[in-house]
């Protein structure tokens, strides 16, 4: 069962767009411009099961409630899916696991949100080795 997790009120820049991602941090601003998500793949992104972490910052003034309802990676070249077989809410950060990205090329990754009673999405690209 999701369970809510309060989100920082902070005002950063927003980011117009992610790049690219095969390590490291993603900063991607959700499409309803409500709360910015801060993605960190565990290890280098690779072919088959990746585990990642996400936290959300607030970028609007009532976003007080994140909910991270799933997270799916599409190759639209290929008509590939892939959906993360867990999501662990106990803490902040969210950690997300079993993402198999199963072939090399550029997936587009998208977290499903409820930000209060809003849904909402961040998606952002991430090239696979």
């Amino acid at each position: 069962m999701p369970a809510f997790l309060p989100a920082a009120f902070a005002a950063a820049t927003l980011a117009c767009g992610a790049a690219p991602s095969t390590e490291g941090t993603v900063i991607a601003t959700s499409q309803g411009g409500l709360v910015q998500a801060h993605v960190e793949f565990e290890g280098a992104v690779r072919r088959g099961d990746n585990a990642l972490l996400v936290d959300f910052v607030a970028l609007a003034p009532a976003a007080a409630m994140v909910q991270l309802v799933a997270i799916e990676a599409l190759m639209p070249a290929h008509g590939h899916r892939a959906s993360a077989d867990r999501i662990s809410i106990d803490a902040s950060p969210f950690r997300a696991s079993g993402l198999n990205l199963f072939m090399t090329g550029r997936w587009q990754v998208e977290l499903d949100l409820r930000v209060d009673e809003t849904e909402d999405f961040v998606s952002f690209p991430v090239d696979v080795p």
